[in-house]
């Protein structure tokens, strides 16, 4: 019977004592320019951004948004934001296939990706936004995509029409705010297949 929000427990309850600490310090690659720290106060704005986009493009509660990118802040910020609007996230380990991508976006009936246009793994630069669009052509349903550019320079790429960038998204929404769904105890916050292996 109890009712919550995941993202206002982990952001939104520390805001007044801790807003100004870190909640996230990531070390990227290449290490000399891929650090990032973000406080719980910036944390909680993006998120907050993030979660007004989604809601703009159409997510709603119990949407199913898959995520299919490396561990960057964007993941964690996306996660945070579906909870926010009560919308189960359903993660997608980047090095899975464009062919595993496609067979749990089918099973969940997941309209929405989070993905990015690549990586860096032992320094070298890895295309990635290719394979996020061959799994894409055996989804069933139409998906709006949001793409983070992980890569700038390095690779160059142009979005469709059902592919919309993460920065602009989050530009539009700047200083919005997203008041928490409140969700049953028992509500689905994410979705994660085991792999076949397993």
């Amino acid at each position: 019977g109890g009712e919550l929000n995941a993202s206002a427990n982990c952001l939104d309850r520390h805001l007044d004592e801790r807003g100004d600490e870190a909640a996230i310090e990531w070390v990227g690659e290449p290490t000399e320019e891929g650090n990032r720290t973000y406080t719980y106060e910036e944390l909680h704005r993006e998120v907050n951004e993030a979660a007004a986009a989604l809601r703009e493009m159409g997510v709603g509660e119990d949407d199913v948004v898959t995520m299919y990118m490396p561990m960057i802040p964007e993941l964690a910020i996306a996660m945070l934001a579906c909870a926010r609007i009560g919308a189960p996230h359903s993660v997608v380990f980047a090095g899975f296939s464009a062919d595993a991508l496609a067979t749990r976006m089918n099973a969940a009936d997941s309209e929405y990706l989070v993905t990015c246009d690549g990586y860096y793994r032992r320094g070298d630069a890895l295309e990635h936004l290719d394979k996020a669009e061959d799994g894409l052509e055996s989804v069933n349903q139409e998906v709006t995509s949001v793409v983070v550019d992980r890569l700038g320079d390095e690779f160059d790429h142009d979005l469709d029409s059902n592919q919309l960038d993460y920065h602009d998204l989050l530009a539009e929404q700047e200083g919005e705010t997203v008041e928490p769904v409140d969700r049953d105890a028992e509500d689905m916050l994410f979705l994660m297949y085991t792999s076949g292996t397993t």
